[in-house]
């Protein structure tokens, strides 16, 4: 399923209490585009960067990443001391999907010598 924009809100608003940090906001950010968002204080920048990640609600509109609702998935701070793998291991597991569990063979497969 082709993604047709990064981002997009419509109709978008936020109220904090009888104050409007953002009214009737639409917009689409194609993929691959870049966007700066300016403005004086006040403006609502950290508003709408807020929605777009989850963690302000809108209250009223539509707004999407990448064709999903933004969510926010609060994450544990505290580790397990008990867990036996360390730093490197834990870095070196994303490297898991690139070079698989014999990376020397991957890199032997691929004519790096």
């Amino acid at each position: 399923m082709q993604v047709r924009s990064l981002v997009s809100t419509t109709k978008l608003q936020v109220n904090y209490g009888d104050a409007i940090a953002l009214s009737n906001l639409t917009m689409e950010i194609p993929r691959g585009s870049s966007l700066a968002v300016i403005g004086p204080k006040g403006s609502g920048k950290s508003t709408l960067l807020g929605v777009l990640a989850g963690t302000i609600k809108a209250s009223s509109g539509v707004a999407t990443v990448a064709d999903r609702m933004p969510a926010l998935v609060l994450q544990s701070t505290d580790v397990d001391r008990s867990l036996p793998i360390t730093v490197r291991e834990t870095v070196s597991l994303a490297r898991y999907s690139t070079l698989g569990v014999f990376p020397a063979f991957h890199f032997r497969r691929s004519g790096s010598h």
